[in-house]
């Protein structure tokens, strides 16, 4: 069994006014809802008063984490993997541009440095450019024929959300660029991820045009977290891709999409962001649950919405268990990071939660990682202008990245 680590602060600094990530997202298990237009394709500017993040980047040694084994994949396809499991603070949210300035994305930048792969991997199909709380992932949605609903918070799924469909011909299209923002996105090919069972039919895939395969997910079990085989790119694809996901015979069947994941090398280890806004562990069922801790290494940062909204702290406790005993059976590293923000006014704030998450890594031989340690390093860390908004700034979430990673540097 691994050894655990705590790093425990003792904060003196100001916290502000603290209020669950994306307040006003529904806290049932499952919401349907007439999927929306496409979103603008124009990425919405980084905000003046937060500057670039600096490039600690550099200075990060190429020596891979001591305490990460990539020896054999632990994932439930069989891939070398990261999980990230967490909600709209970890999806990215207030970092404008996901798949450059979250937290998350900057990992993926040091896990490059260190491991050599330029993997994507999984993206939501969340939109939320036109948000409050903006924020815009590499990709945009659109639906060009047939109606599609959305479900949020579907904790049966990774990703916690999809669109179904239950009419034949019906286009789920995915657009993206694989220089977007001038920058080489190693996009060679891809991975659909889509709910099978006896009542779902077939999804064909075509990519600008041409029919690449043929995705049957009408099978005798039911399995929320099936996905694709790889799916490679045509020779001499161009930079724009369009990725159209066509409902097959629908009668008495649906289609059901919940994500795609975009590859450079699909032998390489894969960073999977699974983390979605407004979701809570609560909301997630036991087998998406236990099947997304099927990783070499898991990092978990839910419990900002458990605490914000309530949850009842037994069924908290009890996804915990299941995180741990999952972790534990398939031998996947867990790390624990808390992103329920201190009160200085309510010093005892969410404090079962806390101590719940710090449990739940100690009894999995993890490790437990404050991020409020983060938080004390910059008074732009959050938006002052919204003092009820738990997202951090670009700054925030380049300090989460970097306390993550010196932290691993100094451990084993």
């Amino acid at each position: 069994m691994l050894k655990k680590r705590f790093l425990t602060m003792f904060l003196a600094a100001a916290s502000l006014f603290t209020l669950c990530a994306c307040a006003g997202t529904p806290t049932q298990e499952s919401q349907s809802e007439p999927a929306s237009e496409a979103p603008s394709s124009e990425a919405p500017a980084v905000s003046s008063e937060v500057s670039e993040p600096e490039n600690w980047l550099d200075a990060l040694t190429s020596e891979p984490f001591a305490i990460f084994d990539f020896s054999e994949g632990k994932d439930m396809y069989g891939d070398k993997t990261i999980n990230i499991i967490g909600d709209s603070i970890s999806q990215g949210l207030n970092s404008d541009l996901f798949y450059d300035y979250s937290w998350a994305a900057l990992f993926k930048e040091a896990i490059a440095k260190k491991y050599g792969t330029h993997n994507i991997g999984y993206v939501s199909l969340l939109d939320r450019t036109n948000e409050a709380v903006p924020g815009r992932e590499i990709h945009t949605i659109s639906f060009p024929q047939g109606e599609w609903e959305r479900y949020y918070v579907s904790g049966n799924t990774p990703g916690g959300m999809s669109y179904a469909t239950h009419q034949q011909g019906s286009v789920l299209r995915i657009e993206v660029n694989r220089h977007e923002g001038g920058k080489d996105r190693h996009i060679n090919g891809f991975y659909v991820y889509y709910p099978e069972g006896p009542y779902r039919s077939t999804i064909t895939v075509q990519v600008n045009g041409q029919e690449l395969t043929v995705i049957n997910a009408n099978r005798s079990e039911v399995n929320g977290c099936a996905r694709s085989e790889y799916i490679a790119l045509p020779a001499n694809c161009p930079d724009d891709v369009q990725i159209d996901l066509i409902a097959g015979d629908c009668t008495d069947k649906s289609v059901i999409v919940s994500g795609i994941s975009y590859i450079d090398d699909p032998n390489a280890l894969i960073v999977n962001n699974y983390s979605l806004s407004g979701i809570q562990l609560v909301d997630i069922e036991d087998t998406a649950l236990q099947n997304m801790c099927k990783a070499n290494v898991v990092i978990l940062t839910l419990g900002t919405n458990d605490a914000g909204l309530g949850a009842d702290i037994g069924i908290f406790n009890s996804k915990l268990d299941r995180v741990k005993y999952a972790c534990q059976e398939n031998g996947s590293l867990l790390i624990v990071g808390n992103m329920i923000w201190d009160r200085e006014a309510d010093p005892d704030y969410a404090s079962v939660y806390k101590t719940a998450l710090r449990n739940a890594a100690d009894e999995a031989g993890g490790y437990y990682l404050d991020f409020n340690f983060a938080r004390i390093r910059s008074d732009k860390f959050l938006e002052a202008s919204r003092p009820w908004d738990v997202h951090p700034t670009v700054i925030g979430h380049d300090l989460i990245a970097q306390v993550l990673c010196e932290y691993l540097e100094n451990q084993g």
